[in-house]
């Protein structure tokens, strides 16, 4: 298994468990906690699901926002590849439009939703890339 491969399905596994916590303790409360674990944690592929599950949760404050925005930026591949899996395609709207997907990745993206058979991500990934990029005419023509 390759060591990014790892570290998806580790991503993964920790954003299950993250959501099982949630029903469990009240929405701030919540907040609170995944602020308090994403700045004490070492571990990338927790705070990689931290993050993501704090900066779409409308409970947490402007500046822990602001906090996990920050780290998103930076790991913009991991973070969406992560979005494909769970099939969250409001969420990659958003984080589109906020200007985070740039071109030049959606390609990437494209292929991972397809290898991955997440069809919901891939049809979007696909409009997206039809209305702001276009696909390039191919000349087969000898």
């Amino acid at each position: 298994m390759k060591e990014n491969e790892k570290f998806q399905m580790n991503v993964e596994v920790v954003s299950k468990a993250l959501q099982e916590q949630a029903g469990v303790r009240g929405p701030q409360e919540e907040a609170r906690g995944l602020y308090k674990k994403f700045i004490t944690t070492k571990q990338e592929p927790v705070r990689l699901a931290v993050a993501l599950r704090g900066f779409f949760l409308p409970q947490a404050k402007e500046e822990e926002k602001e906090a996990y925005a920050a780290y998103l930026k930076g790991r913009i591949r991991p973070a969406v590849v992560a979005l494909i899996e769970e099939d969250q395609v409001e969420k990659l709207e958003i984080l589109e439009s906020l200007g985070w997907l740039e071109g030049k990745n959606i390609d990437g993206f494209i292929r991972i939703a397809r290898q991955r058979q997440k069809n919901a991500a891939l049809v979007w990934l696909l409009h997206l890339k039809k209305e702001k990029y276009g696909f390039k005419d191919r000349d087969f023509s000898l």
